[in-house]
């Protein structure tokens, strides 16, 4: 499901989910709730929103980054080799 060959463009690596929650956001299309569990994001809450078909061609969802301090807001796409890649919301 995950290539390792195709490089993730225009992707800061911090903005990389682990595999393991790429995989649960391409399995599971409903809102949701993730403690990250490794990576510079590790032990910050994940909270996303259901699946959507993207004008962009990609699968999105409306994420959150709590890191209880502060709430971030972003969206998370799906790229060409698996991963889903945040990207901070600009409204």
């Amino acid at each position: 499901m995950f290539s390792d060959e195709a490089p993730l463009l225009n992707a800061d690596a911090d903005n990389i989910l682990p595999i393991d929650v790429s995989e649960i956001l391409t399995t599971t299309s409903q809102d949701m709730s993730i403690v990250i569990s490794s990576g510079s994001m590790e032990g910050q809450t994940l909270i996303v929103g259901p699946t959507y078909f993207a004008a962009s061609g990609r699968f999105c969802r409306k994420a959150d980054i709590d890191d209880n301090l502060q709430g971030e807001r972003y969206v998370a796409c799906r790229s060409e080799s698996g991963h889903w890649v945040l990207t901070r919301a600009t409204i």
